[in-house]
């Protein structure tokens, strides 16, 4: 049987970090605590929430394919409906959520803000 060896988080206590969480959640904050199982507790965390916002639909569509001037109007309006409707992530709000535990399983990625010494 294995034994779980803690994480080395030490080098990252008490700094400004960033972490990408599962459903690209993004939460930045103070690491003030960590398990060997990587749970961890961030101090003043914010929660960068991401926004939605329709794409512009007009677009110039030529169509090449060997097709009656009926349908490719029809395709090409189809096209330019579907374009009109797709929505693209933009940067939105902040919302402050201060100190939380966050399960290990679902960080995805952890990088700090500051620059670490190399200890």
């Amino acid at each position: 049987m294995s034994k779980t060896h803690p994480p080395e988080l030490k080098k990252y206590m008490d700094k400004q970090v960033d972490l990408k969480l599962n459903g690209n959640r993004i939460v930045s904050g103070i690491l003030r605590g960590f398990d060997p199982f990587m749970n961890i507790v961030v101090e003043d965390a914010v929660e960068n929430l991401k926004k939605m916002v329709e794409i512009d639909g007009s677009i110039d569509i030529r169509i090449t394919a060997q097709a009656t001037d009926e349908c490719q109007w029809i395709i090409g309006k189809m096209i330019r409906w579907i374009i009109g409707k797709m929505i693209r992530w933009i940067n939105g709000e902040k919302n402050e959520i201060g100190m939380v535990v966050i399960r290990g399983n679902s960080i995805v990625i952890m990088e700090p803000k500051e620059r670490l010494d190399q200890r």
